[in-house]
């Protein structure tokens, strides 16, 4: 993992090499000295002379991340491991991160339709919190987005962003922003994908999906949070089925 991350997560190379060092140092039983580095470094594509070796652990020794232990070679500190551990927490959550935002991006019919089923999982409860969480100034965003909403569908513009941002601001309704930044991020992938597949009936259903929209507001208004679930989930529902009727219809075409 170490080394594909390198690129992405460390600012230089040089900060690459001091986690590598550190972690060598750590990992091994005995001290070790810098002959015994130069091969274990070599290991990880790292290629330096022995005399450049004794100069790396010289900086970390003033920074006291290592030690010189009775003239054998190198220990890590406490100081040492401490650092260590702190920049490998900090590589675990940017791996998970990147792992994440490279799932979030649907390369084909199968994979935006799981895309669009993990987003009624948050949704009905981005809702539920919604209607029981909203502030005023929410419910007046809200209102506003899907009056803008109505206006786009009396003028025949595209929809599809304007219908996604009432739903990010339900989200953001929900005082939770863990689910509010994880829908913003499935929905922004969503478009991204619409826009590869023009032939999607998801911009088509415009009043359909604006009595939906009507309903839920509504629901979150009244603080009926069982409600909000319930029309919010049979609207995800004719999403999905609008984007699958959508590829089976050209792939219908297609033959």
């Amino acid at each position: 993992m170490i080394k594909e991350m390198k690129q992405a997560y460390f600012k230089n190379e040089n900060d690459y090499r001091n986690y590598v060092i550190l972690r060598i140092v750590a990992d091994s039983k005995n001290p070790l000295g810098s002959w015994n580095l130069k091969e274990k470094l070599a290991e990880y594509d790292i290629e330096v002379s022995v005399a450049s070796i004794g100069r790396f652990l010289k900086i970390l020794d003033q920074r006291g991340y290592t030690e010189l232990y009775k003239n054998q070679g190198r220990v890590i500190s406490e100081a040492g491991l401490e650092c260590l551990h702190a920049i490998e927490e900090e590589l675990n959550r940017f791996t998970i991160e990147k792992e994440f935002l490279e799932a979030s991006k649907p390369k084909n019919q199968e994979e935006l339709l799981k895309l669009m089923h993990a987003r009624i999982v948050i949704e009905v409860e981005t809702a539920r919190l919604a209607a029981l969480n909203a502030t005023e100034e929410n419910i007046k965003r809200i209102e506003h987005s899907f009056q803008e909403h109505c206006a786009h569908v009396s003028q025949n513009l595209q929809l599809t962003e304007v219908g996604c941002h009432f739903h990010e601001l339900i989200a953001q309704a929900s005082q939770n922003r863990f689910l509010s930044a994880a829908l913003k991020l499935l929905i922004h992938e969503e478009i991204e994908m619409e826009k590869k597949f023009p032939f999607l009936k998801t911009n088509s259903q415009g009043e359909h999906y604006i009595k939906d929209h009507k309903e839920i507001l509504e629901a979150i208004k009244s603080k009926d949070a069982n409600q909000a679930m319930v029309i919010m989930e049979s609207h995800m529902k004719k999403l999905i089925q609008a984007i699958e009727d959508s590829f089976k219809e050209v792939t219908k075409n297609n033959y």
